[in-house]
């Protein structure tokens, strides 16, 4: 019963010491976008095979978000891409593309990319929670 307990314990711990929470800063676009005072949160960790992932944002607690679909996430050469759709009120479809690097369980240079029909509409900088 102790090896089981401190097994979990120990995967609990990795687990939670590579999750890191980080908000979107530096908005550059469309005013409906940059100006909106809706403040994106997400939570990254890493799974076993070694790719990052969003295990929690706040998008769905935006008043115009409705669902989000089709996640998606690459690894390359320590560089990341995650790519979601979300689904507004108006049945609009916008893709969020995050791109980062990772460099010894350090995220860094971590962007998030938000278009619409392939036209880019705003670009933030996304910055740790501390």
């Amino acid at each position: 019963m102790k090896k089981l307990f401190f097994l979990f314990l120990s995967l609990f711990l990795f687990t939670k010491c590579f999750a890191l929470e980080f908000k979107t800063v530096n908005c550059q676009g469309h005013s409906s976008i940059c100006e909106d005072p809706f403040v994106m949160k997400f939570t990254f960790s890493k799974n076993e095979d070694d790719n990052i992932y969003i295990s929690n944002h706040n998008l769905l607690e935006h008043r115009h978000s409705v669902k989000i679909i089709k996640f998606k996430n690459y690894y390359k050469d320590k560089h990341f891409i995650l790519k979601f759709y979300l689904i507004n009120n108006l049945d609009n479809k916008f893709l969020f593309e995050i791109t980062g690097y990772n460099q010894n369980n350090i995220l860094k240079d971590i962007n998030l990319n938000i278009s619409l029909n392939e036209e880019l509409l705003a670009k933030y900088n996304l910055e740790e929670i501390t």
